[in-house]
């Protein structure tokens, strides 16, 4: 066993701990607290599903209850197993790509840069992350680490994707957007999977065994394992940030009467290498040095779901989930405790009301070191929450409004309320248009209200001139970011086998975070230099506006054709601030264009073919030059239970760079790809 595969297995022994997942799950799951569950398609029936059928796939996350996609009254994309198994993506970053108006940009081997409708980073602070409904955003940096985020693809159930708001629902953080990421329930998982993957850049092993106890009670394991290889610089060496990593799991679902309970716990440890760029306050002033750390997380969950009568539910759920890292060479620890209950019901005429009460604790600890500081080094935070939804139909079958808003008491600003307004009008079968006014928070992170570390680097002054450094400094009095949404959406089918959809939102942002350089102060040191503080504030505003198209084209019975276009503009300002040149940076984040275009063919009953591509603007900050990226595959079945894939990503570039933001790390570009795939279910 290498030292890279051991020091994993090392990770993820020494890392223990308990969860349970705090949201909506997906039908025929018993963990859906929402609605009455339904039969999951199989990768087979999904294969053959009509446009018709696409149009009634049904999504959980954007009123917590069991809703067709046509009649969902927002921007909503559901990555079906169909859609996972045709791309070729091996991560569930990557498969983010498919989503109109959701830029993905890979910035190494380990770290991807993922948001919806602009302000993208390393770390996006706008767009909330749930697995099987347990939160996986960090609240002391405000993101989603995206290597952590592993999990066996044939076994997800779907990728629901909110474009704008959700947090009338799902509370502060979920401003442009939310991702609920689901798996199937152990009763669709029977049986042996062995899944392998070797590639050029990837490969990975995965092995899956689900049985039952008795009729209502059925379990899965699973452990899987991932290696990925160095990006490239760009003049060609290596960039030395391949990653390794191992994942295990069980989930145990039973269902008995009116009653469903889940308990589901996995363990995640990797083993990560990086350069950074090291800023110091004497020459060279800066260096890149590799580094090396392990990552670790285990979590433990429960649900319990009663069904009351035909029109009510209620659930109960709470999770515990223990999360470790290291971010320049400093240890950070986090604890989250989070218990959640929600009630569905009918009441009066017309109207399904949903409530809920919620509670998180977060404890984390900080091993600080030379140049990033937290103080206090140890916080213990907490958010309380309640929500209500009121879904009231004006017109039987024809107009529906949902009206509702949630509430939360937090550490870190206090009082804050999400009020959300959606209407929905479907005047026939083929037909729906819906618009919604949102507002929603973005509560600081712990680095923006207790931090002090070097940001931007170190800096000559001049020959004879003593150094010096660009340093962030954190303000408890740190607000909220606030969002008032504006949003209006389109869906038709103009002919049987034609479907469009069609989305525009206008932004309005305000408190925005903001940096403002103090006075120099001079340090006597050692080494002599001088400290230039950027001091946190929320003082940018701004807007942003655009619109997200998506279209497909059901050729023949064999041969589906679908794609998209996404526009996106960003204009923000400062409001007093000295600081001028983050804002300059904030808008050229984002590529003004995106595009897509996937093709789907069955040649026969045992061969598919397919072929995606994918076209991304400029970020001109970066700076990183427009690119197109072309994906083939093709699929063969010599028996039902075996499928061999091969195919290329990346086909006519042979490495190109997608994203670089305003942290440390080096830049890297993204290689051509070849891959052989194989799943056996037994």
């Amino acid at each position: 066993m290498s030292n890279g595969w051991r020091n994993v297995l090392g990770a993820v022994v020494v890392t223990v701990g308990l969860a349970a997942p705090a949201g909506a799950a997906g039908r025929g799951d018993p963990r859906d607290p929402v609605g009455p569950a339904v039969a999951t398609p199989t990768p087979d029936d999904l294969a053959k599903l009509t446009l018709e059928d696409l149009m009634n796939v049904e999504v959980t996350s954007v009123t917590k209850r069991t809703t067709r996609i046509a009649d969902a009254p927002a921007a909503v994309t559901v990555i079906t197993q169909e859609d996972i198994r045709r791309s070729g993506m091996s991560s569930i970053p990557e498969l983010l790509r498919l989503v109109p108006g959701v830029h993905v940009g890979r910035i190494n081997a380990n770290k991807w840069a993922v948001a919806a409708r602009g302000f993208n980073d390393a770390y996006s602070n706008k767009l909330l992350v749930l697995m099987d409904g347990r939160t996986v955003y960090t609240p002391a940096f405000s993101g989603v680490y995206w290597d952590m985020q592993d999990y066996l693809l044939p076994d997800l159930e779907r990728i629901e994707v909110i474009r704008g708001p959700g947090a009338t629902l799902w509370g502060s953080n979920a401003v442009n957007g939310v991702i609920n990421i689901t798996s199937k329930g152990a009763k669709e998982t029977q049986g042996w999977l062995l899944t392998g993957r070797l590639g050029t850049e990837e490969q990975t092993a995965g092995v899956r065994y689900g049985g039952a106890v008795d009729d209502d009670t059925h379990y899965r394991a699973f452990v899987s394992a991932r290696r990925t290889d160095d990006q490239l610089r760009a003049d060609g060496d290596g960039a030395n940030d391949h990653w390794a990593s191992l994942h295990g799991g069980f989930r145990i679902d039973r269902t008995a009467g009116d009653d469903a309970l889940t308990v589901q716990g996995e363990i995640f440890g990797a083993r990560v290498n990086d350069t950074q760029l090291v800023l110091v306050p004497r020459p060279p002033f800066e260096f890149y040095r590799d580094n090396a750390f392990d990552t670790a997380e285990a979590f433990v969950l429960g649900r319990w779901t009663r069904t009351l009568s035909p029109t009510s539910e209620m659930s109960l759920q709470g999770y515990y989930d223990h999360f470790r890292r290291e971010i320049s060479r400093a240890d950070y620890k986090l604890d989250t405790i989070d218990l959640d209950f929600q009630h569905r019901f009918a009441w009066g005429h017309g109207h399904t009301l949903t409530w809920g009460l919620g509670v998180r604790l977060t404890f984390d600890d900080v091993g600080n070191e030379r140049t990033r500081i937290l103080a206090p080094s140890r916080s213990t935070d907490s958010i309380v929450s309640a929500f209500v939804q009121d879904d009231v139909t004006l017109v039987p079958d024809r107009l529906h409004l949902f009206v509702g808003s949630k509430f939360e008491v937090n550490s870190y600003t206090g009082f804050e309320a999400q009020p959300n307004a959606r209407l929905l009008w479907t005047p026939d079968e083929r037909n729906s248009v819906w618009a919604s006014v949102s507002r929603a928070v973005r509560t600081p992170s712990r680095w923006e209200q207790d931090g002090d570390h070097i940001l931007a680097g170190a800096f000559s002054n001049g020959p004879g001139l003593p150094a010096g450094t660009y340093e962030l400094v954190g303000t408890p009095d740190v607000g909220s970011e606030t969002l008032i949404a504006l949003e209006a959406g389109y869906r038709v089918r103009p002919a049987k086998n034609v479907r469009l959809d069609v989305a525009a939102f206008y932004n309005v942002y305000d408190n925005l975070i903001s940096l403002d350089p103090d006075p120099p102060q001079l340090v006597l040191g050692p080494p002599l230099h001088f400290r230039v503080p950027a001091v946190v504030h929320n003082r940018m505003g701004g807007a942003a506006y655009g619109a997200e198209a998506t279209a497909t084209w059901q050729v023949t019975d064999a041969w589906r054709l679908s794609g998209s276009y996404s526009w996106l503009m960003v204009q923000l300002h400062f409001d007093g601030s000295r600081q001028t040149n983050l804002l300059d940076e904030r808008e050229g984040y984002n590529p003004r264009h995106q595009a897509q275009v996937h093709s789907h063919l069955d040649v026969s009953k045992e061969v598919e073919l397919n072929a995606h591509v994918y076209y991304t603007d400029e970020l001109p900050k970066r700076p990183i030059p427009a690119f197109f990226r072309v994906d083939l595959g093709a699929t063969w079945r010599p028996r039902e239970n075996l499928s061999l894939t091969v195919g290329v990503q990346n086909l006519f570039d042979d490495r190109h760079p997608e994203f670089h933001g305003a942290h440390l790390e080096q830049r890297t570009e993204t290689q051509r790809a070849a891959f052989v795939q194989v799943d056996w279910r037994l």
